[in-house]
């Protein structure tokens, strides 16, 4: 199928992930083997060797279908840890789960997570995958309840949608998905996908996007139910200015009138996560 790639396990794996594919889960594992300098390659599959440094002609140099850029997305999982460099890397799909939508990426990445870890301290966690647009953004919040125990995310999506999602502040694609999931990931857009690397092509452009988990940010639920809060509110009419839109708050935070006179998109991800956990306590 599409989606599918030759089975290549191996049980001494240094890693383990997900593999989404139209919204249905796939399993697999990564063993790394020491080779010389920029040998590492996947079985069977194209390779992008420094994804941060490659343009969408690259990305189009294999077969001209879905699969192989799905799996060229799975290449690039482990393509941008440094420690992967020089390594091969054989991949393993099996069978998943079905609906990603209705999966427990908690309970997978918890065990994944100590399974790889009793055996590897350097153990990674990672979900890889081809988001479809119809489930985008209530997948990547479905996500985001492994992300204690996910060490990265790499996705294929619309480029419209990552660009929102890697959005800065000030920026005009910055919006509520932007803040929610800057507050959980470091986010970088790493490369613009043309139609013309799919047979068909698509009417729009796509694009690969890298998501790191936060470690220097932690929400408690209390937090993070208010970032939503306070988030949905700004958002709420975006041409309207915060003095509108958080007119029920503005008297808690002790806004300025410096800021109540600027609209949510200028306000940072760290200032509304300030102002949740004023809300919170």
């Amino acid at each position: 199928s599409a989606c599918s790639t030759s089975q290549v396990v191996d049980q001494a794996s240094l890693s383990s992930f997900l593999y989404l594919c139209d919204g249905d889960v796939w399993f697999g594992r990564v063993s790394v083997h020491a080779l010389g300098p920029h040998q590492c390659s996947t079985a069977g599959n194209h390779r992008i060797d420094n994804p941060s440094h490659t343009t969408s002609a690259d990305a189009c140099d294999q077969p001209r279908n879905r699969s192989g850029l799905a799996r060229q997305i799975c290449s690039s999982a482990w393509a941008f840890r440094g420690d992967f460099a020089g390594a091969h890397c054989a991949v393993g799909l099996g069978p998943g789960q079905g609906d990603a939508l209705k999966f427990d990426f908690q309970a997978w990445a918890k065990e994944q997570k100590a399974l790889l870890q009793k055996n590897a301290p350097e153990a990674r966690v990672k979900i890889v995958g081809n988001l479809p647009y119809n489930i985008s953004s209530p997948l990547l919040f479905h996500l985001m309840s492994a992300v204690a125990d996910v060490d990265e995310q790499v996705f294929m999506l619309q480029a419209e949608v990552v660009e929102r999602m890697a959005a800065q502040h000030g920026d005009s694609e910055y919006g509520r998905l932007s803040v929610m999931l800057q507050s959980k990931y470091h986010m970088e857009n790493v490369l613009d996908v043309p139609p013309e690397c799919f047979d068909p092509p698509p009417k729009v452009n796509s694009a690969i996007v890298k998501m790191i988990p936060r470690k220097d940010i932690h929400l408690t639920p209390k937090e993070y139910e208010s970032l939503e809060r306070i988030v949905s509110m700004a958002f709420a009419q975006r041409r309207k200015v915060l003095r509108n839109n958080l007119s029920s708050v503005k008297d808690v935070l002790q806004l300025s009138d410096d800021v109540l006179g600027l609209r949510a998109q200028d306000i940072s991800v760290e200032d509304y996560i300030s102002w949740a956990r004023q809300l919170a306590h």
